[in-house]
């Protein structure tokens, strides 16, 4: 994984685990996307889809350029 030059921070650990979350997340039905899309284009927006909501029992994983797909533990603050 690349480490933050600055402090030797695993990267990916602290985009999972951090707590500086300064972008808005929503969720977009499949059959939504291409509506999005327009929306994007017609707003010069950017959106970025970042992951896909499976049933519970296929439980959290996460793919990176190094392993295909791999779990995922919650290792970050429960609000609820």
């Amino acid at each position: 994984m690349p480490k933050s030059v600055a402090r030797g921070i695993d990267a990916a650990e602290l985009a999972l685990k951090g707590g500086e979350d300064y972008e808005l997340l929503f969720r977009v039905s499949p059959k939504k996307r291409a509506a999005l899309g327009r929306l994007a284009q017609q707003t010069r927006s950017r959106f970025y889809r970042i992951g896909t909501i499976r049933p519970q029992l296929f439980g959290r994983r996460v793919r990176t350029q190094a392993t295909a797909s791999g779990s995922l533990p919650v290792l970050s603050y429960r609000h609820f």
